[in-house]
This record gives C-alpha cells, structure tokens and sequence, in this order.
C-alpha cells in the first residue's frame, strides 16, 4: 500500500487471481493506525507503507513479516494469515451483512461465500421472506375476492 492510499482510506490489492486491481475501504480504525505509524517513521512522503526493509519494495512472500507480526502480537505460532480472511468473512455472515458485499471485500464470488459460509446463516432465506412479507402487508390481495 502506498503512502497517498492512506490519504484516500483505501488500499489496492494488485496481486490476486482476478487480473484487475481491486480498492477496498479501510476501517477509522486502522487509518488512525497508519497515521500514527507514518508519524512514527519520520512522515515520508513517497513509497510503501509496508515495504521491505532492504529492497524499499513491497514485500512479496509474507512468511517473514507474519511470523514478526505473531511475534510481537503475541500470536500462536499455527495461526496462518488466511485464518483472518476466513475469520472475516465469518463474522460479517454472521453478523448478517449483505453477501455481494461480503464478495466484494473478499475479492470472491458470492457463489463462493454461499458455499463455504452459507451453513452460518441457516435461516437467511426465511429472514429474507419474512423481510419482503412485512414491507408488502398493506398491499396482499384478499385470495377470497379474486375471480379465478
């Protein structure tokens, strides 16, 4: 991620199956973080927030600065960095948020997170039933006073 991303509360994933680039927003949360950090490392200007110490790039295997980051937050050791992208996405089906949403987020097909995550709301289909029947009360049609 680029430093003028911060700027735009974003952040751009370049490398992934899908050959086009995807933005996704960032929590107030972590920008206050990375406002912090980039105050922390003398406010450049230019470059990587996350980049690679000796090269000045962006990291491109990130089994070294996972295994730093468990370390310092005090991690499991087995705790893989997928295991926060499934927790994510967990969570957000759960909490019942909008599944192309949750897609989009994941750079993922909503196909997909019916399949895998579907089993974590077990009831959507009748919640959104339920939904579509409450906002149509006033106008149901009284069955007995239609002409067949």
């Amino acid at each position: 991620m680029k430093l003028h991303l911060i700027c735009e509360f974003k952040i751009n994933k370049l490398r992934h199956k899908n050959e086009y680039p995807t933005t996704n927003p960032l929590s107030d949360k972590v920008i206050e973080l990375l406002k912090c950090w980039h105050e922390q490392n003398g406010s450049p200007q230019y470059g990587y927030v996350f980049a690679n110490p000796s090269t000045g790039k962006p990291f491109l295997r990130l089994y070294k600065p996972w295994e730093k980051i468990k370390a310092l937050a005090q991690l499991p050791n087995e705790l893989e960095n997928y295991t926060l992208r499934h927790n994510f996405i967990s969570q957000l089906v759960m909490n019942g948020a909008n599944l192309l949403s949750i897609a989009k987020l994941a750079t993922t097909s909503v196909e997909m997170i019916e399949q895998h995550y579907g089993h974590l709301q077990p009831d959507l289909q009748t919640r959104y039933i339920n939904d579509f029947a409450n906002q149509t009360d006033n106008k149901i049609i009284q069955l007995d006073k239609v002409a067949v």
